[in-house]
């Protein structure tokens, strides 16, 4: 499995048990909905609220963003993530194309 490690996070192309347990829940949730949408080879959800979960750090890369522009690419994963980002502070949001 690749595994690249940058600022304390892990972007892996499957979770394994040790990454799974380093997300808390609503991480794990987040995760599942976006490799549900964008099937991910690279996926990276972090809390960088401080705990609280106003605030998420996502990063994605996809074969689903070939040939699209990064602002349509950020619109969507917003589309996906529209109910919970209402709650939310604010993002930090990297997408890439494969």
């Amino acid at each position: 499995m690749q595994l690249e490690r940058h600022r304390n996070t892990f972007a892996t192309e499957a979770f394994s048990a040790d990454e799974e347990e380093r997300l808390n829940n609503y991480e794990k949730y987040l995760s599942s909905k976006l490799m549900d949408a964008f099937e991910p080879s690279q996926l990276s959800v972090r809390d960088i609220s401080g705990g609280c979960g106003s605030m998420f750090a996502i990063s994605i890369v996809s074969k689903a963003f070939n040939g699209v522009p990064m602002i349509k690419q950020h619109r969507m994963v917003n589309e996906v993530l529209a109910d919970e980002m209402k709650e939310w502070h604010g993002v930090q949001l990297n997408t890439k194309a494969e």
